[in-house]
This record gives C-alpha cells, sequence and structure tokens, in this order.
C-alpha cells in the first residue's frame, strides 16, 4: 500500500479551474477566480505545467505560500479578538494545486479504509447530520436497552494552527506516503508567510512558524489525517466526530462504572492531544448523561476532571448546531427553531411589499426552510398517513410553515385557502414531507456510501442473509427491535418504515443515480398521498 502523486491533466485542471467559486475573496496576488475562468483556455495548459512540476519535486511554489488574512467576527464583543475567525485568503492558483492534491490524498485515505468510521467531518457524503445521526443512535439505543450513556465534548483551540509537520509527516509515513509526497506536506506546511488586513489597513508580513491557513482547500483533509487515530488512544470510550468536534461516549450497566471509565479515557483523549500538539478548549468541553434508570442518589450532580478543569454534568448542550437533553427529547430544540423562525417570518412579511414572488420564495428558503431542514432527518417525526398521530413539535413547525408560504402568495388566515393544495400548487413540501426526504436519503448515502455503519448494524439488512427471501429480493429492512417511545422515534426505526414503503424501482437503484433518486422521491411523494 503505497501513495504517490500522480501527474494530472489539462482536462482535470480546467474542470477545477470551472468549479472555484466566483464569490471567493482573491489572495495577495489579486488575482480574482474569474479572471482564471475567463483565460481558462489560455491559462490551464502552462498551470497544469506548474501543478505537475511542483508534484514531481515535492516543492510546494514559495510564492503561493503568502496569505491574505481577514478577520471574521463570529459572536461576542467586537472589541475581544477572541471573537474573531481569521480567513486566509489565499491566490487562486494556489488553491488550484491544493485541490488536486486534496482529491488524490482523500480518493487514497478512503479507498484503503484509512480513516476512522467515526468521522464525519470534510468527506465525501458524510456531514454534520451523519455525525448526529451516529451519536444519537449509539446513545438511543443503549437507553433502550437499560445501559447507563455518559458523552464527554470536546473543542479544540484553532485546530487549524496546531497542525505540526513533524508530526502529521510521520503518520503519513506509515500510511504508506512515499518520500516525494511527504517532503510536498512538509514544503506546503513550512516557511508559510502571512500578513492581517483591516479595510485599508495592512499588518506587516510575518513567519508562521505551526499550523495549516484557515480557507485552505487542503488544511481539513490534513487535518482529519492527524486526528484519524484517535480511536486507538481510548480504552472504553466510542469516539465520534467532525472535525475538530468529538464526543466520548461510554456505554454501561451502572452510573459509577460509566463516569470512571469515562474519566478514563478522558486522560486518555488529553494524552493524545498533547502528543499531537492539540489544544483541548476547556470552556467548551461539556459533558451529559443519558439513562432510562432512576439514579440512586436523586438530584446529585456529577462531575469530571478534565486536565485542570472541573466538568460538571449538563441537562442540554448544543452539538453541531443541534440542542440534546438528558431525555433525548428534541423539545429543546424544536423551541429553539420555531424562535429563530418567528423573528425571521417578521423580516419577511416586511419585505413582501417590496419583493416579486420568485424573489420571496427563494429569501424564505434561505431564511426559514433551511433552518427547518438542517437534521430534519434526526429530529422530525415522520407520518406515512393521515391516520399516523401528528406529533406537537412538528406541527408547530408546520403551522409558521404555512405563515410563511401565505407570506409568499400574498394570503390570510382569514382567507380560509386549503394550505396543502397552494403547497401542492407552487411545489412545496410539507414539513413531514421534507422529513421523509432527508431520511430516505441519509439511509441511501449509508447504504451505498457507508456513511453509517453503526447504523445499519443497527437496521440488521436483510440484503446480509444467505437465504433468499422474499424481503431480500424485495429489498426491505428488519426494523429493530426497541421498547422505548424516544427509540421508536430515532432514525434506524423511522428509516426503516419510509425505506419499506418505498417502490421497488426506488430501493434497488443505483448508486450513481443520486439526482435521478432524488427526483423519483419527489415525485412519488407527492402522488403517494404522503401527508
Amino acid at each position: 500500500m503505497k501513495f504517490a502523486f500522480k501527474p494530472v491533466s489539462i482536462r482535470t485542471v480546467k474542470k477545477i479551474i470551472r468549479r472555484l467559486k466566483t464569490k471567493s475573496a482573491c489572495g495577495p496576488d489579486g488575482i480574482d477566480p474569474r479572471v482564471l475562468k475567463v483565460s481558462i483556455n489560455i491559462i490551464a495548459g502552462p498551470l497544469t505545467k506548474i501543478i505537475n512540476r511542483s508534484l514531481q519535486s515535492g516543492v510546494f511554489p514559495s510564492q503561493w505560500k503568502l496569505s491574505r488574512v481577514v478577520p471574521i467576527y463570529k459572536k461576542g464583543k467586537h472589541d475581544d479578538c477572541c471573537n474573531y475567525r481569521p480567513i486566509s485568503c489565499l491566490n487562486t492558483t494556489a488553491k488550484v494545486l491544493e485541490t488536486v492534491v486534496k482529491v488524490q490524498i482523500s480518493s487514497y485515505f478512503e479507498e484503503h479504509k484509512l480513516l476512522a468510521i467515526s468521522q464525519h467531518g470534510f468527506r465525501s457524503k458524510r456531514s454534520t447530520t451523519s455525525a448526529l445521526i451516529d451519536m444519537h443512535t449509539t446513545w438511543s439505543e443503549a437507553v433502550d436497552k437499560g445501559k447507563f450513556v455518559g458523552v464527554l465534548s470536546f473543542d479544540l483551540s484553532s485546530a487549524f494552527n496546531c497542525i505540526e509537520v513533524n508530526t502529521l509527516c510521520n503518520k503519513l509515513h506509515l500510511y504508506g506516503f512515499d518520500k516525494t509526497s511527504i517532503n510536498w506536506i512538509r514544503s506546503y506546511l513550512t516557511d508559510r508567510m502571512q500578513y492581517v488586513q483591516v479595510g485599508n489597513d495592512v499588518s506587516s508580513i510575518k513567519l508562521i512558524i505551526v499550523g495549516a491557513p484557515q480557507g485552505s482547500v487542503l488544511s481539513p483533509t490534513l487535518f482529519i489525517i492527524l486526528i484519524s487515530d484517535i480511536d486507538d488512544w481510548t480504552d472504553h470510550a466510542i469516539i465520534t466526530g467532525f472535525a475538530d468536534d468529538n464526543c466520548a461516549t461510554v456505554i454501561e450497566d451502572t452510573l459509577e462504572e460509566t463516569i470512571n471509565k469515562l474519566q478514563h479515557d478522558a486522560k486518555n483523549v488529553l494524552s493524545f492531544m498533547a502528543s499531537n500538539f492539540l489544544v483541548a478548549n476547556e470552556a467548551k468541553t461539556t459533558f451529559m448523561l443519558f439513562s432510562n434508570r432512576k439514579r440512586n442518589s436523586t438530584g446529585t450532580v456529577r462531575s469530571l476532571i478534565v486536565g485542570n478543569a472541573n466538568i460538571t454534568e449538563s441537562t442540554e448542550q448544543k452539538l453541531l448546531g443541534v440542542y440534546f437533553t438528558s431525555d433525548l427529547k428534541w423539545t429543546k430544540h424544536v423551541t429553539s427553531i420555531i424562535e429563530k423562525i418567528n423573528h425571521r417570518l417578521y423580516i419577511l412579511r416586511h419585505l413582501a411589499c417590496f419583493l416579486p414572488k420568485t424573489a420571496l420564495k427563494i429569501l424564505a428558503d434561505g431564511l426559514i426552510t433551511s433552518q427547518i431542514r438542517y437534521c430534519l432527518s434526526l429530529y422530525g417525526k415522520l407520518r406515512l398517513s393521515e391516520s399516523d398521530p401528528n406529533q406537537s413539535d412538528q406541527s408547530k413547525l408546520q403551522v409558521l410553515h404555512n405563515h410563511m408560504v401565505r407570506t409568499i402568495f400574498s394570503k390570510r388566515i382569514k382567507d380560509k385557502v386549503n394550505m396543502k393544495e397552494l403547497r401542492e400548487k407552487n411545489n412545496i413540501p410539507s414539513i413531514n414531507q421534507m422529513t421523509c426526504q432527508s431520511i430516505a436519503i441519509e439511509l441511501r448515502k449509508a447504504f451505498h456510501h457507508d456513511t453509517l455503519p453503526r447504523v445499519l448494524i443497527s437496521l440488521e439488512n436483510t440484503f446480509d442473509s444467505k437465504m433468499t427471501t422474499r424481503s431480500q429480493s424485495q429489498s426491505l429492512l428488519r426494523p429493530p427491535r426497541c421498547r422505548l417511545t424516544s427509540t421508536m422515534a430515532s432514525f434506524p426505526t423511522q428509516a426503516t418504515r419510509i425505506w419499506n414503503k418505498l417502490p421497488l424501482n426506488l430501493r434497488k437503484m443505483d448508486q450513481t443515480a443520486e439526482s435521478t433518486f432524488k427526483k423519483s422521491l419527489t415525485n412519488w411523494l407527492k402522488a403517494s398521498n404522503i401527508p
């Protein structure tokens, strides 16, 4: 198993240039991505020669190592520099070379399954949604079996800025990278320079001693390679993460055993970080317990010692944009969505007087529907017929969604418009239809791209059976056994229901027909009377 960079063709370089984002800020050279797109037939040939020369020599062009850093405000006080994210604006030509390298490295690691199954960050077909489904499924199934679940969530401080070149290169050697490839990575990460620009004010140029630039195409891939062996450092915990956000989960029969083993593996995780020159952000480290069983000491708040910090048990926390509570219910998360939507509906109503319907619909999708769709496959409760019970949280979201639709098409509640007909006429799905669609798409990704291996195990996929059965021939799934209401609403159970409801041609559709599957799924949802 060996890795070496391969030369690229002009056709590949042209393809990368065409996919550059035209709205991306230009680097220190001042060359806008649109310039490359316009001059693609002239620039692609010479640029391909430079890229191939760089890959063959193991040297990253020194002229492309300068970054223009722009601080982007996140939240908090404006006069606190910690509340800004430093984004490196790189030369556009350097981005093309980085993309070539990223594609080759990612393909190698995915082909040989060198990345941990628990890592969902910056990987094809995986996302924050798949990471959260993976976590929630592990927790809910353990609680359903009467176990105690302890979860410690780590957040790394300035993750990309802590990538240490020697540590990374040593790992790449173990993964089979040849000398030239390692030299290229070392060249890419060393002797980098940067300056900071705020408005028209520019700082002096400084040398970067350690780290990879934020805003780079390649930096996320290098980071997940650096932490890909974190699972090997834990004795009891299941690690699930998205880039620098990682959760350690311990499942045991007793509360004391759960806490002791979580405390033990917390030390192991910190040892891993220290050996890789990474730093945990103690202020963002949280600790939660999940269980359906009563504790012996009612009302006692547990805590863990993580490094120099005493982490007290939380009853709720926000992970990757989704609120989790100790009862594994979604009321808190839905409430937070409702608060956002109410504010944005106010904005939409005021803009409705000035914008045409087509523009208003696009704006509503960005402001409101996107908030509902995020992780809907996790928190949504699907209904496959009108007789299925209507969940109160989802009903609240549907009421607000109806307000959005009325605003777009200048309708009032007293007009008593049939909302189902209005949505169907304008090709707007209901919240329930969005839920069905998102769950089916995530499950299909899991089947064809192995994005959720732990979830597939719980589904007991009948494809693996040695006997030819009717369920197997029709690609049907066997629903997981569960006894708690919260588990019945979890992703594996709901995914089984919608998957088995789909027509056979959708269930057996080829993995390459992703866009066809989505279009056929949308048409089926319209025609099948899914509420």
